[in-house]
């Protein structure tokens, strides 16, 4: 995977739910180019040139909820 664990780690702790992560997803998606937190920026970077990373960053999200149980 191409992102940074560091940020997915973060979307680890924001999105605790598959309806947060589609949020957070929906947030990057329409906040500007400047987006704070800065690792939403580099997120949003790397969506921008990688068309696969949200399925990527979903399935990663979807194993590590999966070992919360």
């Amino acid at each position: 995977m191409k992102i940074f664990e560091e940020e997915l780690n973060k979307v680890y702790e924001i999105a605790k739910t598959e309806e947060q992560l589609n949020d957070f997803f929906a947030h990057i998606a329409a906040s500007s180019l400047f987006t704070e937190p800065p690792f939403l920026y580099i997120l949003k970077c790397q969506l921008a040139v990688d068309s696969n990373l949200e399925n990527e960053i979903r399935e990663e999200w979807k194993e590590f909820r999966k070992g919360e149980s």
